[in-house]
């Protein structure tokens, strides 16, 4: 169900919203599960970057420190640029970061 339709976990138990090896298929499977996990694994670097591998625009789901984390910037924008709206101004901002991911597309 979490594979055709990410809010069915939405209606899933709160503990498994907290539970990290099960977001980390969720996300795998519709990056967009994100919005549906716990704050504490919205912040967690592996669970977003399996998430915007996935589908860049879970990134808009992430915890902000991770929306100006250049790593995961990165790897949402080299699946789709348009990601980079859901990035901080600090990111979108850094000529030589935005220059540097161009050049990777």
């Amino acid at each position: 169900a979490v594979a055709k339709d990410g809010s069915a976990l939405a209606y899933g138990a709160e503990t498994l919203r907290k539970e990290k090896e099960f977001i980390m298929l969720a996300v795998a499977l519709n990056g967009l599960c994100l919005q549906y996990a716990s704050n504490e694994l919205r912040a967690d670097r592996q669970v977003v970057l399996q998430a915007v591998k996935c589908n860049p625009n879970a990134l808009e789901h992430a915890d902000s420190r991770l929306k100006r984390d250049r790593e995961t910037v990165m790897a949402a924008l080299m699946q789709d640029f348009s990601a980079v709206g859901h990035s901080l101004d600090s990111v979108r901002n850094d000529d030589i970061f935005m220059i540097s991911a161009i050049a990777k597309q």
